[in-house]
């Protein structure tokens, strides 16, 4: 017959599973911690990717490619002081300082779509013009503040702290307005009050002012009648004239087509009459 253990041998028992229980949940947990760390490790390793996310906005590195995204979209980082300040330079040496403005307000016109896709989707201008202020922000695009907004005269004015154009212009020395952002602020109100609007710029980074400000307000003044206007007075460049040169032979072209359509249709109807 079986001996019935004791109440003390059965505590000990009991206190035995309880230390083999718990030494067991070290175990487990300590084997969870490892799996994390390799698991996080292998995941940079094997996607060779590495990522943060700023105010909400994820950037990704791709180090042995050599590569970057914002947002999932590819960008390419400069330094603004000596690439980014050496290329602009480059550019405007080439067309020349009013061409150049016009060219990179043009393209600040034509890069408003998607911009404008956050914006509208707030009831109210000021929130979206925040939102992608936001984004702005991360992209080292600098400080964009809504100053003032007047529905009722359509007049908007804007204020960029730290603005790239600025800094590398005030990096080497120069002040040739910053044609991209005024550009994008045009784009905004001409969708805004439905109408072409032009920006005035007010301030200016590079002249030693805290920031670069623009109003925006309706006008008839357009990059194609600038050009036009630009080709009219001495402060035309070799690139204007090319432009200028490349459209003459357009219209020419079209008039040689036009006549020889016109020949060819007089031949038939001589043809028909004879």
């Amino acid at each position: 017959m079986a001996v019935k253990p004791t109440i003390e041998e059965l505590e000990q028992r009991v206190n035995a599973l309880v230390q083999e229980t718990l030494e067991k949940s070290r175990n487990i947990a300590a084997l969870k911690e490892k799996l994390e760390q390799f698991e996080s490790k292998s995941e940079i390793t094997s996607s060779e990717t590495e990522k943060i996310q700023v105010s909400g906005i994820n950037i990704k590195w791709h180090p042995k490619h050599g590569t970057c995204t914002f947002e999932n979209l590819p960008v390419a980082m400069m330094w603004i002081d000596t690439t980014l300040a050496g290329l602009m330079a480059g550019v405007q040496a080439m067309v020349g300082t009013e061409r150049f403005g016009l060219a990179l307000q043009s393209e600040g016109r034509n890069s408003v779509e998607a911009d404008w896709q956050v914006i509208s989707g707030f009831s109210d201008f000021s929130d979206g013009f925040d939102a992608i202020a936001n984004i702005a922000s991360v992209a080292g695009w600098g400080d964009w503040k809504l100053i003032s907004f007047d529905d009722k005269k359509k007049v908007c004015r804007f204020r960029v702290k730290d603005s790239w154009e600025g800094r590398y212009q005030k990096s080497i020395g120069v002040c040739w307005g910053s044609g991209m952002l005024a550009g994008k602020m045009a784009g905004y109100c001409s969708r805004l009050f439905n109408t072409n609007c032009w920006t005035d710029q007010t301030a200016f980074i590079a002249n030693g002012d805290k920031y670069d400000e623009f109003v925006v307000e309706p006008s008839e003044r357009s990059i194609e009648k600038e050009l036009e206007n630009l080709l009219a007075t001495d402060e035309a460049t070799r690139a204007d004239m090319a432009v200028a040169l490349q459209k003459l032979q357009k219209e020419v072209q079209e008039r040689l087509r036009a006549e020889g359509a016109l020949r060819e249709s007089e031949e038939r109807y001589s043809g028909i009459c004879q």
